[in-house]
């Protein structure tokens, strides 16, 4: 995109902004926040976001929480953000319903609600996102706020793993090298973890040797 291009784009984003529309709210509340195309400044971003958030935007709702919850622009009010989380995830939007189910199983400022959690991220995963995935796939598999059982944690681990994220594959290839919830399988071992640790997770390194050498061994 020209540069002349994106001015004008920006410039009508201010203009729908001014006239009430939340999305070019949002939007604009999401350039000042990223400085693209402007520059940066968190306060314009959350003042963008709170006026989007008050027509009932959910994506400005989510935006604006996390400005809280980090203290960007505003100053830190986690209540705050997870009101407008939980606003938002009753929406149904799937980012706010997993960053809810964070916090609440966090217990790093409100009580650990594990149920209510799962509740959460379980809402966020059947919409595909996949840290809801991931993060269901831990509950299982510590059985925090739901039985445990390998099997589904597996199977949520493998949703997350499908949309390429390291951990998961990671998770789900420890999952096979111990025969945890799935057939037990070195070679799937192998290459979950190889990608995973192609992927970043320095922690693969060790149970990747040891599938590679019971593969040799075989």
């Amino acid at each position: 995109m020209s540069v002349v291009v994106d001015k004008f784009i920006v410039a009508l984003l201010h203009l729908f902004s001014f006239l009430g529309l939340a999305e070019a709210q949002n939007r604009l509340g999401r350039r000042y926040e990223e400085g693209d195309g402007l520059i940066k400044d968190d306060n314009k971003a959350v003042k963008w976001y709170t006026r989007a958030s008050e027509s009932g935007h959910e994506y400005a709702k989510s935006n604006l929480g996390r400005m809280y919850e980090e203290g960007r622009g505003v100053e830190q009010d986690i209540q705050r953000a997870i009101s407008l989380y939980r606003s938002a995830a009753e929406e149904g939007h799937a980012w706010s319903q997993n960053s809810l189910g964070c916090i609440l199983s966090s217990g790093k400022y409100v009580p650990v609600d594990y149920a209510e959690a799962v509740e959460w991220y379980r809402k966020s995963a059947d919409q595909g996102f996949t840290w809801a995935q991931l993060n269901l796939g831990w509950a299982y598999y510590d059985g925090k706020g739901v039985p445990q059982d390998y099997a589904k944690a597996a199977a949520y681990y493998r949703q997350a793993a499908d949309q390429g994220i390291p951990q998961a594959k990671y998770n789900l290839g420890l999952m096979y090298l111990d025969g945890y919830g799935v057939a037990q399988s070195d070679e799937l071992a192998y290459q979950l973890l190889k990608e995973a640790y192609d992927g970043g997770v320095i922690d693969a390194k060790k149970p990747l040797n040891i599938a590679k050498s019971r593969m040799q061994n075989e």
